[in-house]
C-alpha cells in the first residue's frame, strides 16, 4: 500500500464537556466546514494546543502511483475535536525535492527543545532520488523551509519518535524489506547513525511504520505490504530502542485487515489521569486502477496495552478526554445537564395548534431515555401554551415567539426554550428529511440545505443546515433545527459539499407533519436530480465531484419537476421551452406532443397548431419523458411528477 493519499478524519464530533467524540472510519471537516486534508502525517501538542499535520491531497486523483508534492498542511485544535485549518504549513518551491517535481510524503513534525525550532522530516520518492528531506520553522503553523536531504539508502514509509529524554528517531521502510531506526543529530536536521533493522527476511516486505514507547517499552507497529489496499497490521516489542527486536511480529493489531485501514502514527494524549495511545490510522479510497486521495478517511482508535501486548478494537465512535488523557468506549453514564425543546423554531398557521416536547438532555447533548419529573411552560409575544405543551396561535401573523419549558428530573431542573413563527406562508418549512444513497453516507458529510427567494440557480441562497458528520446510512435522517428558521423561501435546496460528492437517495420537505410538494429542480450530470424526488431510496442522485450539483423543490405552485439547466427546452426563441416549470410554450406552426412514463406507456398525446401552452402535469406522477415535434425540430425532456 503506498502513501501519499488521505484520511477521513472528525467529520462528526459533537460539542461536549471534555471529552471529544471520535467518529472512525468516515471523513472529517474542519471549523469552516471543509475536508481535512492531513493524511499519512503526526500530531504534536504545544502549551494547550494540539497540532495536526499531513499531507494535502485537495483535489488530487491519480493512478496506482504516487501524485507529485502538493504541500503539507496544518490544523490546531484545543479540544481534540474541532479543528482549525492553519492553512499549508509547508509550501510547494519552485524547484527541488519540495517542488511537484518530487514526491514527498508521510511528514512527521517534532519539537526540538534545544534550539525551540520545529523540524519536519519527509520521506521522497522517485522521480528524484529517494532519501528524507529535512525542514524547519521557527512556529509550528509554519512556514517550514527546506534545510537539507539525507540519500544514504532507500526510504519509503517514515515514522519518527521523541524518546524521553529528548533523543528522536525517525523509522522507516529500507526498500520495503524491513523497517530500519536511525538516530537523529541534537538539532534534528540530519541523520547521526544507525541504530538498528528490524523486520523479516528480504523476501518480505512491511511498511507504514508506527514507533511509540509504552511503559518503559517500545513498540513498533506496521503492515504487510500489499500496495494500496489494507491488510493485517502487526507489532514487535522491544526494552531496548536498539533490541533485540524479534524477527517475526510478536502480535497481530485490529482485525486481518486492520478494520481497512495503514498504521501512520501513534499519538499519546497524556492527562491528569492517565495516557491514551491513538492508533492514526489511514483508509486509503482506491480502487484497483485509480485513487481519488481527496476522499480516504480517517481511522483513529485507542490502544490498549497490557504488558508486552498490544490490542485494538473497532469503535464507530468513541470519546477522548484530552485534559485527563482517558478514553471511553461509551459515554461516561448520563448525567442530566441541559433541556431542549422539540421541535426547534417551528411554525405554525394561525389559528391552528402546535404540539411541543420538553427533552432532557445528557452532559453529550443528547436526548435521554427518562422522562422528565415535571415541566412547566409559558410563551411570550403572543399565542398561549397549555400545561402539557400545545402551543396555540392568535389570529395575526407574527413572531418569533419565545417558548420556554422549567425542565426537572427530581431536584435538578433546567430552561429549555425554541421560538415559534405564526405565518400564513405555505413555503415556511420546518423539517427536513433526507436519506443517504446506499454504501455513500459519508459523501453526505459537509453537504447543505439552504432556501432562496431568488432565482432557484443563482440564488442568493441562505444556509439552511449544514450536515456535519457521515449520517447513519440506509436510515431516513431529520433535521427540525435551522441556522434561519423565521423566513419563508421559495426554493429550498440540498447542495452538494465542497469538493465534494451530491449523493443523495431522497430527500423530502415538511411543513409540521405535512410533506411540502412543489415544482423540483435541479442540476443535470450523473444520475439525475429527479432520482432524488422519486420516493425511492433505491435510486439516488449522483452530481458530479465539486462541481456545485444541487437538488430542491420550488414550493410556490405546480408539481412537475424538471431540470432547469437542460437547454433543449429552455432554449427561447423559436424553440418550445419550458415555463414556470409545470409548462411547455411551443412556438408557431403545426406541433405534436407525447408524454412516456417510465414503464413506456404513453400518458399524454397532443397535436395542434401553435404558438401555445400545454400543461405536463397532467401526465399524473412518476417518471416520464416528453417529446416534442415542430418546426424547430424535435426535443425530448425528461421531467417527474410528485404527488
Amino acid at each position: 500500500m503506498k502513501r501519499h493519499l488521505s484520511i477521513s478524519l472528525i467529520c462528526a464530533i459533537v460539542g461536549m464537556t471534555h471529552a471529544a467524540m471520535i467518529t472512525v472510519g468516515v471523513q472529517w471537516k474542519d471549523d469552516q466546514g471543509n475536508p481535512i486534508h492531513a493524511h499519512g502525517g503526526n500530531i504534536i501538542k504545544v502549551g494547550s494546543t494540539f497540532y495536526l499535520y499531513g499531507e494535502n491531497t485537495r483535489n488530487m486523483s491519480v493512478g496506482l502511483e504516487f501524485g507529485a508534492f502538493n504541500g503539507i498542511r496544518c490544523y490546531s485544535s484545543t479540544d481534540f475535536q474541532t479543528w482549525h485549518s492553519e492553512g499549508i504549513a509547508c509550501p510547494v518551491t519552485a524547484s527541488g525535492s519540495l517542488s511537484t517535481q518530487g514526491i514527498a510524503y508521510r511528514p512527521k513534525v517534532l519539537f526540538n527543545s534545544s534550539t525551540s525550532t520545529y523540524i519536519m522530516v519527509l520521506s521522497e520518492c522517485c522521480p528524484l532520488q529517494q532519501g528524507l528531506i529535512f525542514a524547519k520553522s521557527s512556529t509550528p503553523t509554519g512556514p517550514f523551509i527546506y534545510q537539507s536531504k539525507w540519500t544514504v539508502q532507500p526510504v519509503m514509509d517514515l515514522g519518527a519518535f521523541k524518546d524521553d529524554d529528548g533523543t528522536a528517531y525517525v523509522v522507516f521502510s529500507n526498500g520495503n524489506h524491513h523497517n530500519s531506526i536511525y538516530r537523529l543529530s541534537n538539532d534534528y536536521l540530519s541523520v547521526a547513525d544507525k541504530i538498528c533493522d528490524i523486520g523479516p527476511d528480504p523476501a518480505a516486505c512491511e511498511e507504514g511504520p508506527a514507533l511509540m514507547k509504552a511503559n518503559g517499552r517500545y513498540f513498533l507497529v506496521d503492515s504487510w505490504c500489499s500496495y494500496w489496499s489494507p491488510n493485517q497490521n502487526h507489532y514487535r516489542t522491544a526494552t531496548n530502542i536498539a533490541g533485540p527486536w524479534s524477527k517475526n511480529p510478536d502480535g497481530n493489531l485490529g482485525n486481518s485487515s486492520t478494520f481497512e485501514s495503514q498504521s501512520g502514527h501513534i499519538f499519546p494524549v497524556t492527562g491528569t489521569s492517565g495516557t491514551t495511545y491513538v492508533f492514526m490510522g489511514d483508509r486509503w479510497d482506491c480502487t484497483a486502477n485509480a485513487c481519488d486521495l481527496s476522499m480516504s478517511k480517517y481511522v483513529w482508535l485507542p490502544l490498549t496495552i497490557s504488558g508486552s501486548t498490544l490490542s485494538m478494537a473497532w469503535y464507530d465512535q468513541w470519546y477522548l478526554d484530552p485534559q485527563t488523557g482517558t478514553w471511553s468506549a461509551f459515554p461516561d453514564p448520563s448525567v442530566y445537564s441541559s433541556a431542549g425543546i422539540d421541535p426547534a423554531n417551528a411554525w405554525v398557521k394561525p389559528l391552528q395548534t402546535r404540539q411541543f416536547q420538553a427533552r432532557l438532555l445528557d452532559q453529550y447533548g443528547r436526548a435521554m431515555a427518562t422522562s422528565p419529573t415535571s415541566v412547566t411552560w409559558s410563551v411570550s409575544g403572543g399565542g398561549t401554551i397549555s400545561s402539557n405543551g400545545l402551543f396555540t396561535a392568535g389570529a395575526v401573523e407574527g413572531g418569533p415567539y419565545n417558548i420556554s419549558a422549567n425542565v426537572a428530573l427530581n431536584a435538578t431542573s433546567h430552561i429549555g426554550s425554541t421560538q415559534v413563527r405564526v405565518t400564513a406562508k405555505a413555503e415556511l418549512v420546518d423539517k427536513i428529511r433526507y436519506y443517504p444513497r446506499a454504501s455513500f453516507s459519508a459523501r453526505m458529510c459537509g453537504g447543505i440545505f439552504e432556501g432562496s427567494n431568488g432565482d432557484y440557480d443563482s440564488g442568493p441562497y441562505t444556509t439552511l443546515y449544514t450536515i456535519p458528520n457521515a449520517p447513519p446510512p440506509q436510515h431516513w435522517n431529520d433535521v427540525t433545527s435551522f441556522t434561519s428558521p423565521d423566513i419563508g423561501y421559495r426554493f429550498i435546496r440540498y447542495r452538494q459539499p465542497n469538493a465534494g460528492w451530491g449523493n443523495v437517495a431522497e430527500i423530502e420537505f415538511y411543513q409540521g407533519s405535512i410533506k411540502a410538494v412543489g415544482v423540483g429542480f435541479g442540476t443535470g450530470g450523473g444520475n439525475g436530480f429527479a432520482n432524488a424526488l422519486d420516493g425511492d431510496t433505491t435510486t439516488f442522485f449522483n452530481g458530479p465531484y465539486d462541481t456545485g450539483a444541487y437538488v430542491g423543490l420550488d414550493l410556490h405552485s405546480g408539481t412537475t419537476v424538471v431540470n432547469g439547466r437542460t437547454p433543449a427546452l429552455n432554449a427561447g426563441g423559436s424553440s418550445p421551452r419550458l415555463l414556470s416549470h409545470s409548462l411547455i410554450a411551443v412556438p408557431a406552426g403545426r406541433f405534436s406532443l407525447r408524454v412516456v412514463n417510465a414503464a413506456g406507456v404513453t400518458v399524454l398525446r397532443e397535436s395542434g397548431i401553435g404558438p401555445t401552452t400545454r400543461d405536463l402535469s397532467r401526465a399524473g406522477p412518476g417518471i416520464h419523458v416528453v417529446t416534442v415535434t415542430c418546426g424547430a425540430g424535435t426535443v425530448s425532456k425528461t421531467f417527474v411528477t410528485v404527488k
